[in-house]
């Protein structure tokens, strides 16, 4: 009986410290919302996988700190060529368009990059179908509505 009280009181402090660890810094933890998909796609990057993506229909990308190779990345399969960096944001462009790559600091070590590339201006961009005004007007379009 003494036993199972002392497993009782010792499971109940381990959940009580959690909690207030929890409440203490959840603006951390949950900056980008559930920390979970972030969490598990931490775990798969390497030296050799230094960037994943994080979700599979948005184009949410993790990395650490001190790599170029999602940039290089970008502009592989975009097609696309940086041309500057404005603060957290980074500039591509190409002769169809631009992308813009914003990223922000995830967790101290890692970075989480977001690219503002709709599934249309893909295609769109992929068959050279839109000029570049049309392409820049559709940016600046959504650019509003976010």
């Amino acid at each position: 009986m003494k036993r199972k009280r002392i497993i009782l009181i010792i499971v109940t402090c381990v959940i009580l410290l959690t909690a207030v660890f929890i409440v203490i810094y959840k603006d951390t933890i949950f900056q980008r919302g559930n920390p979970i998909p972030y969490m598990s796609k931490m775990i798969t990057l390497t030296n050799d996988v230094p960037y994943a993506k994080v979700y599979d229909d948005q184009y949410v990308y993790i990395m650490r700190f001190g790599s170029d190779k999602l940039i290089k990345h970008i502009e592989e399969t975009y097609q696309v060529t940086f041309i500057e960096q404005m603060g957290s944001s980074y500039f591509f462009e190409s002769a169809e368009g631009l992308i813009i790559a914003e990223s922000e600091v995830y967790w101290r070590y890692y970075s989480v990059w977001e690219l503002n590339v709709s599934e249309t201006e893909l295609n769109t961009y992929n068959s050279k179908e839109v000029s570049k005004t049309k392409f820049c007007r559709q940016r600046l379009n959504w650019e509003r509505r976010n």
